[in-house]
């Protein structure tokens, strides 16, 4: 009798086990929804169509479904993180990690009752220059409460020194309790994300404000002078990217307020994102050069709330985190005038749903690592914000995800906000603008952001630029 080779014996062992795993993934009745090791929604099974079937977009859909929701999809992400752990060297004396990881004066006079008016009248000129004199320091005394450092507001107690220890792991770097990416600068990339946002402004033709706004990471504030060398120079290449936009746009600089508060909480340190706190220097940046004449809203005087327990994306992807039993806090502040948001999930003209502007029941969901998604409810193709205001004015944002802890600080000042996330948008954003009767645009996005080509592409494409 013919023995059976163990060639063979493999592959029916190999057969068999791809029979019995893809059979146990299509029965699956419990699928996923959301990944809490890389902290995004999952893919959904995609509605049939005949015209998504030809045009190859639900095959495309039926792929992403599969995919994403995979038995046993978050073991083998972790299997896959703990496996990039051992890639970790140490640089120098100090144990660094590299993580791989892919804002009239009245004169007058002649005869004796035109002098007598003219006393009058300068008796009037000088209690009003009196009173906008008054009014001048009650502003500036507001934006000194505002900017000025408070006991009050969330401390980073983690702040880094020389005697912190670092790690470095291919692409992330982990100091002390605290995990960044190092930020990689790329003259010709920041320069075309810089004309993109020229053509716009040319496109709009003076009919609206255009407002830049760039936010830095963590990495610009927290990452010591000796470990420099990991991470490029965020003030300079923000500096830089605005010196290469058109004259007429706004830019708006916070890299040097940040870095005055750097000590307080600015940035999470399990996720990569900047937490409201940082988000509300970036607003007093905004309304400074926006609207000078305004006041600031102030933290301390407005209703709060925070959510314990955040392990944001960079504490799962990052192996061997230190932050598993030291998490993240979220605060977040209520507008001090009322508001309503409303979310159109299938984009700009569908119908909208109510959501509110900032929900702490997300924290609640999905284990440690959707607490960010208590800004705006999350990220939605477009949305609206009506405020109790009547000023008329109209501002539409388009923003990465650091907008989402930005934007609720600028409902203060605005009667209406659109949002729209540049990933998720259908649409001619230009006619939109017209059609909305849109004051200020602004074009809101982090160093990543405006390094990454592809987002420049999204930006245009909303704009019809080729």
């Amino acid at each position: 009798m013919e023995r059976i080779k163990w060639p063979t014996i493999n592959i029916l062992f190999f057969l068999l086990l791809l029979i019995v795993l893809g059979t146990a993934n299509l029965l699956q009745s419990d699928r996923p929804v959301v990944s809490e090791k890389e902290n995004r929604t999952l893919a959904s099974m995609p509605d049939f169509s005949w015209e998504a079937l030809f045009s190859g977009e639900y095959s495309s859909g039926i792929d992403s479904f599969i995919s994403d929701t995979f038995l046993f999809r978050e073991n083998f992400l972790s299997l896959s993180r703990n496996l990039h752990a051992l890639q970790g060297i140490t640089a120098g004396k100090d144990d660094l990690t590299i993580v791989s990881f892919s804002g009239n004066n009245i004169d007058d006079s002649s005869n004796d009752r035109e002098n007598a008016n003219a006393a009058a009248e300068q008796f009037l000129a000088q209690a009003q220059e009196r009173a906008a004199e008054q009014e001048k320091e009650r502003r500036q005394a507001a934006w000194n409460t505002a900017l000025s450092s408070s006991e009050n507001r969330p401390q980073d107690e983690t702040a880094t020194s020389d005697n912190d220890e670092m790690t470095l792991s291919s692409s992330l770097l982990i100091i002390g309790n605290r995990i960044m990416e190092p930020f990689g600068y790329t003259k010709s990339k920041w320069e075309a994300y810089a004309g993109t946002v020229n053509r716009i402004d040319e496109k709009l033709a003076g009919n609206v404000r255009l407002i830049s706004l760039i936010a830095p990471s963590s990495a610009a504030f927290y990452l010591d002078e000796k470990y420099s060398k990991y991470s490029s120079d965020q003030a300079a290449a923000i500096a830089h990217g605005y010196e290469c936009m058109n004259e007429d746009i706004l830019t708006i600089s916070c890299y040097d307020t940040l870095a005055a508060h750097k000590n307080e909480y600015l940035y999470f340190r399990s996720d990569h994102h900047w937490t409201a706190l940082g988000a509300y220097y970036a607003y007093i940046c905004f309304l400074k050069e926006a609207y000078p004449d305004e006041q600031p809203v102030i933290p301390e005087e407005l209703e709060s709330g925070e959510a314990e327990g955040f392990l944001g994306y960079l504490n799962h992807v990052a192996p061997q985190s230190p932050l598993e039993d030291n998490p993240d806090t979220v605060y977040y502040w209520y507008p001090q005038v009322e508001s309503t948001l409303t979310v159109y999930d299938d984009g700009y003209g569908t119908e909208g749903r109510q959501k509110p502007l900032l929900d702490p029941s997300c924290a609640g969901s999905y284990g440690s690592s959707n607490h960010y998604s208590i800004f705006l409810s999350g990220d939605h193709p477009f949305a609206k914000i009506e405020s109790s205001l009547e000023n008329g004015r109209v501002l539409l944002v388009s923003k990465d995800s650091y907008g989402n802890a930005l934007v609720p600080w600028l409902v203060n000042h605005y009667q209406t906000i659109y949002v729209v996330d540049p990933r998720y948008f259908e649409g001619d954003l230009a006619q939109v603008c017209q059609d909305l009767a849109v004051d200020d645009l602004l074009i809101f996005n982090n160093v990543f952001s405006v390094g990454n080509a592809k987002w420049a592409a999204y930006i245009g494409d909303m704009f019809g630029l080729e």
